[in-house]
């Protein structure tokens, strides 16, 4: 975040969670009965949007990530939709990870890569 942001500013921050936080959208994932990570995804017509997935550095490396792609690569296919995202640029595991799992870079602005996976 810092890389393309700046220094981390704790109210600036807390803004922008409040301003995008859709609990009908959020889910958080749990494995072996604790809270290692948060979801959130928005069903539209058209697409499913993979807003964020965030885990737990404990959690990271173990697959559990591409997994929760896998599932919903699943179910897009079943749907006939594609999946859409965007990764900041500064996160170049993160964006490794979606061109392994199929994505393909769509486009971009000034700090994301905007990116799709059509089933």
């Amino acid at each position: 975040m810092e890389k393309t942001w700046g220094p981390w500013d704790d109210v600036q921050q807390r803004q922008f969670f409040d301003r995008g936080f859709v609990p009908r959208e959020s889910r958080v994932i749990v494995v072996d009965g604790r809270d290692v990570g948060r979801l959130d995804i928005s069903h539209a017509h058209l697409e499913i949007f993979l807003g964020l997935i965030e885990l737990l550095p404990e959690a990271q490396g173990r697959g559990l990530g591409s997994a929760i792609i896998r599932d919903l690569q699943k179910e897009a296919r079943t749907l006939h939709v594609p999946i859409r995202l965007q990764v900041i640029k500064a996160n170049a595991e993160a964006h490794r990870l979606y061109l392994r799992l199929g994505f393909k870079v769509k486009g971009e602005t000034k700090t994301h890569h905007l990116l799709l996976w059509q089933p």
